[in-house]
């Protein structure tokens, strides 16, 4: 159903406690300019519940987190965190977290 979405960001941070959390002040501020333009915004951890709610409420994330394999996760982005754009499941951007200003909104 995720990959039916006409502008999807993809938070990947594959293993929570190993994330670059100096980056997350700017991920907030990037995740919210893209849910403002209408787009759907959800993160991807192999990290269990509680990591991804202490993140969710240091950080004050508006996004839920959704489970899968480490592995899987690093095959799509190796950067901890790292942000991809999507338009009906195909990958328009995809950026490592040094580089969230580069990240372009279409609406």
């Amino acid at each position: 159903v995720l990959m039916l979405e006409d502008d999807l960001m993809m938070v990947v941070a594959y293993d929570l406690a190993k994330s670059n959390f100096e980056v997350y002040n700017e991920l907030k501020k990037v995740t919210d300019e893209a849910l403002e333009k209408g787009y759907k915004v959800i993160a991807m951890s192999a990290s269990n519940e509680e990591w991804s709610t202490k993140v969710i409420n240091e950080f004050k994330l508006d996004f839920p987190f959704y489970f899968t394999d480490e592995t899987t996760l690093k095959t799509i982005v190796r950067s901890n965190p790292g942000v991809l754009v999507l338009k009906k499941g195909v990958i328009i951007q995809k950026v490592h977290y040094n580089d969230l200003d580069e990240l372009i909104f279409n609406n």
